[in-house]
């Protein structure tokens, strides 16, 4: 009898393997947007973001000028790690200090990078290669990217 139950369940465990299965998580997401589309130049301007996991955030500005800077994080919010499903807004409003516009007038691009693991741009002189660099070191689903065009105008 003890023979046919232990047989019984060495049957059964195949089938109860099989049942199991595992679910990947949702890959990161990060949204990124501003109050209106289009300013001029001498306008302040704030961004707004959220991740849909918990992340570390870097914004990359390329500016009208050409420029490469890093709004986010920075020495007043200098924290990357993002909650998941919080809204953010670069500056924050307490934060005292404001981001101008200063032209010439143009599209600047704003590119937000969330990823499961801190960013190490730092001091970067070509912050595109340290992103690129970290982006091929992150794992499918833990690194995501919006990019916004904002419209400066005269």
């Amino acid at each position: 009898m003890a023979a046919r139950l232990l047989l019984a369940l060495l049957l059964a465990l195949p089938a109860a393997a099989a049942a199991q299965w595992w679910t990947e998580p949702p890959p990161l997401q990060i949204r990124l947007w501003t109050d209106k589309p289009a300013y001029r130049v001498g306008d302040t301007i704030r961004f707004s973001l959220a991740v849909s996991r918990d992340a570390y955030v870097t914004l990359l500005n390329v500016g009208t000028s050409g420029g490469t800077t890093v709004i986010f994080p920075n020495r007043f919010h200098p924290s990357p790690r993002v909650e998941a499903g919080r809204e953010v807004t670069i500056p924050a409003p307490e934060s005292g200090f404001a981001l101008t516009l200063r032209g010439p007038a143009g599209v600047e691009r704003v590119r937000a990078i969330a990823s499961e693991a801190p960013i190490a741009i730092g001091e970067a002189r070509d912050f595109t290669a340290a992103v690129e660099a970290a982006r091929r070191r992150a794992a499918p689903g833990q690194w995501a990217e919006a990019t916004l065009a904002v419209e400066v105008r005269p």
